[in-house]
């Protein structure tokens, strides 16, 4: 493929996550080497995703393994077989799925009686209702806007949750932590050696520039 074809290609897949999105991304700090984070995040994901996905790319890693994620095949709803998210933190931003999870509000309307500021008429319940709390539209109908509106400004708390929002936050920071771990756990170790190759490569320059400056002086 070439360079014109795939910027195209990540255009074209930017322009359909962004045709179904009516809120911006919520901000999103991950720093992937807290790796009590991304322990938190498996837990999280063990007790609150995996009874629906599955995680088939990262189950011989050692802190979803620790987690208690398996391997084992996918469920099948209504004839679809539901998502595998070993890799969704690639396939979609992080800022994607983490506004994602917080975007739902009540709609009588939908099979799954709520729907989603960022993907419309989205088919996956709101399986982390109980713990976020209900939300409701504070208009009858969110317009595609430029620029588009936080999501404060478009739905509102109704009823609570089991946990605080600053707890729920925190607790899809943890899950998003895990997701971009899982998604690619070597950029640990390359975050890890990165300073020491960079270290490398400056004494290597440096002992050049002498070399190449003595040899210089040396033709004089």
């Amino acid at each position: 493929m070439s360079v014109v074809s795939l910027l195209l290609a990540l255009l074209w897949a930017s322009d359909i996550l962004a045709a179904g999105r009516l809120v911006q991304y919520e901000p999103l700090d991950v720093e992937i080497t807290d790796m009590a984070a991304v322990k938190r995040g498996a837990d999280f994901f063990a007790t609150h995703c995996h009874v629906c996905h599955t995680m088939k790319y990262a189950v011989d890693d050692p802190i979803t393994k620790a987690a208690g994620i398996v391997d084992r095949d996918p469920l099948v709803l209504d004839g679809h077989e539901i998502p595998d998210l070993s890799l969704k933190a690639l396939e979609y931003s992080p800022e994607h799925i983490y506004t994602y999870l917080q975007a739902y509000y009540v709609d009588e309307d939908s099979p799954t009686g709520y729907n989603n500021l960022v993907m419309v008429n989205t088919k996956m319940p709101n399986v982390l209702q109980a713990l976020q709390g209900e939300h409701r539209l504070l208009v009858e109908e969110v317009e595609k806007n430029t620029p588009l509106p936080r999501l404060y400004e478009v739905i509102y708390k109704t009823k609570p949750g089991q946990v605080t929002s600053e707890e729920f936050y925190d607790n899809l920071d943890d899950l998003m932590h895990y997701l971009i771990y899982a998604a690619d756990p070597s950029e640990v170790d390359r975050l890890s050696i990165a300073p020491w190759v960079l270290s490398y490569l400056a004494i290597l320059f440096i002992l050049l520039f002498v070399i190449y400056l003595r040899m210089k002086k040396s033709y004089e």
